[in-house]
């Protein structure tokens, strides 16, 4: 798997799990403790999370970090 698919994967896996909760993008990045501007590049797939990034978004969306890139939580349109 490509890096650029890891950051696809990440940055749908976020929007989901962000309208689940009912969590405003910009509420997400606040309560992460993040610029809302460097959220909007990662959900641009410009560039990649940290570990830490990860971590902190995964604390506030209430799930383990390692739903964030698994390709399985947010189903792939069919092609």
């Amino acid at each position: 798997m490509e890096a650029a698919d890891l950051r696809r994967i990440f940055a749908a896996n976020l929007r989901q799990l962000a309208s689940r909760r009912r969590l405003s993008l910009n509420h997400l990045a606040d309560r992460a403790g993040m610029n809302r501007a460097s959220l909007y590049r990662l959900l641009g797939c410009e560039v990649s999370a940290t570990l830490a990034t990860v971590a902190k978004l995964a604390d506030v969306l209430e799930v383990p970090p390692r739903v964030l890139i698994d390709e399985r939580t947010v189903p792939t349109p069919p092609v």
